[in-house]
């Protein structure tokens, strides 16, 4: 996610791969209908860049020229009409997914119990649906990490998903205090993290890890990248 004002910041920006750009009407600087309308004029990564307008009731946009917009107006419940706008537009991503990754999971283990510990309750939603595209799965949410190493001892899922930052425990510790609770049991986990630096994953990973997965992720590949991980891993495991 990033934010900008004005052209030149817009170029900035658009140069990173980007799902979607979402503009307000009347911003400081520049009119976001014209910024939309300069877009070809930009070398954008993401051909298919989804584009929101955010704008008024009042206010009169020629509907015409945005055909290839989605255009939400300014209410109390904004915020959660783009949520409930991305639940929707990744629900339909993963109907399309389907097929591709069911032939996937035929060549390996299949990952059937995953627990997602994080503190962020908005992005269990956001995992939940990524999930749904993954075939007779069934996932666990944790947002307390002081009774994450309980939730997972009682359900012994295939694959826990473990944020590094939360409040109370961290990440890396809850990991130590699982391989502390069963010492013989070998716990897959894959961390999701805000740190980028080669460094900092590779201490991550140094724990134990069978992957880390970077945040801000795409939650279109969430459920592929996830899968990906735990085929490398059942597949160097055998």
């Amino acid at each position: 996610m990033g934010s900008t004002s004005g052209y030149l910041g817009l170029g900035r920006l658009l140069k990173e791969h980007f799902d979607s750009l979402i503009v307000t009407h009347k911003l400081k600087s520049i009119n976001g209908l014209t910024l939309i309308r300069t877009l070809p004029s930009f070398q954008i990564p993401n051909k298919d860049i989804e584009v929101i307008l955010v704008t008024s009731p009042s206010s009169k946009i020629p509907l015409n020229e945005l055909k290839h917009c989605t255009v939400i107006y300014k209410e109390e419940s904004l915020h959660e009409k783009l949520r409930d706008h991305y639940v929707d537009l990744l629900t339909q991503t993963n109907l399309k997914a389907n097929q591709k990754i069911e032939t996937f999971a035929k060549s390996s283990k299949p990952l059937r119990k995953v627990v997602c510990i994080d503190d962020d309750r908005i992005l269990h939603r956001i995992l939940d649906l990524s999930f749904k595209s993954l075939p007779d799965l069934s996932t666990k949410f944790c947002a307390d990490s002081n009774q994450a190493v309980d939730m997972v001892l009682e359900y012994q899922p295939d694959l826990i998903l473990l944020d590094v930052m939360m409040e109370g425990l961290s990440g890396p510790e809850v990991f130590a205090k699982l391989k502390a609770a069963k010492p013989k049991h070998k716990f897959p986990v894959i961390f999701l993290t805000g740190k980028s630096r080669k460094k900092e994953i590779k201490e991550l990973e140094d724990l134990g890890c069978i992957g880390v997965i970077s945040k801000p992720f795409k939650p279109r590949e969430l459920s592929e990248q996830v899968q990906n991980i735990w085929h490398q891993y059942h597949g160097s495991a055998c």
